[in-house]
């Protein structure tokens, strides 16, 4: 039901209060039925964002092994002599 549906009987229930208990049972029916369906679309729609994500996610790490190791080969750091590396930094301090 629409909004409009419900506003028509919702105004037809309340210009007649005698009948109003009796006839309310149809208007909560709707109600239930449609707030359960947007329930229920509410969980489907928590469902798809997850698995959007998890695919993003998969597709990145996919593109990523897939680009990153053919393009650029490893290289390694040349090793440094730590006296080496020592007496560089002690000439460096001098200056």
């Amino acid at each position: 039901m629409k909004i409009e549906e419900y506003q028509e009987n919702i105004t037809k229930l309340l210009s007649n209060p005698d009948t109003a208990l009796a006839e309310m049972d149809s208007v909560m029916e709707a109600l239930k039925d449609d707030l359960a369906a947007r329930d229920s679309l509410l969980e489907e729609n928590e469902k798809l964002k997850t698995s959007i994500s998890d695919l993003r996610e998969t597709n990145i790490k996919l593109y990523l092994r897939s680009t990153g190791e053919n393009q650029e080969p490893n290289k390694e750091e040349p090793e440094v002599d730590p006296d080496v590396a020592a007496t560089d930094e002690f000439f460096e301090n001098l200056i």
